[in-house]
């Protein structure tokens, strides 16, 4: 999360747009630390920063009423199964925010969330695939007034050079 609001900070400065926290666009699983158990990893969940540390770092950053101060995660690994249901309501959310206001919006998300909400809004039926994502890949996705998603580009790069895209 520190590295995504990172990289809105420096979006939000050179666009104008504001950088507002969005918690629940953070990667699939959550915090946690894994440790081989004797059969299979543990997973143990971290509370990452809380209000205190965002507001300090990042005053420009708006934070929702309900960010605590004991960290944005405190809980265990988010299991698998809820991955798509979070990815659909961060799309109803966006939707609901920003459809047919003309809004600009920016979204700064790691790879494995991406790829669930893709997942979402084309209905992947599929039980194996992955969109490679490169870091600092920016993709625009539309959605049209019927409700239709539409990717515009995707995983674009060229603005780096080589020996960054990673």
């Amino acid at each position: 999360m520190i590295r995504a609001t990172k990289t809105g900070q420096i979006i939000s400065n050179k666009t104008g747009l504001p950088l507002v926290a969005m918690p629940e666009v953070h990667e699939t699983g959550g915090m946690f630390y894994a440790e081989q158990g004797d059969e299979a990893p543990i997973f143990i969940g971290q509370p990452g920063p809380g209000r205190s540390y965002f507001k300090s770092e990042f005053p420009d950053l708006i934070l929702p009423e309900d960010l605590p101060e004991e960290g944005w995660w405190g809980r265990e690994k988010e299991p698998r199964e809820e991955y798509l249901d979070r990815a659909q309501s961060v799309i109803d959310r966006l939707v609901r925010d920003h459809a047919g206001k003309n809004h600009k919006v920016g979204v700064v998300m790691h790879g494995g969330i991406f790829a669930r909400m893709l997942t979402v809004l084309f209905q992947i039926q599929t039980p194996k695939y992955w969109f490679l994502m490169n870091n600092c890949g920016i993709s625009r996705i539309e959605i049209s007034d019927d409700g239709r998603p539409m990717i515009t580009y995707m995983n674009k790069v060229n603005f780096l050079p080589d020996h960054l895209v990673t």
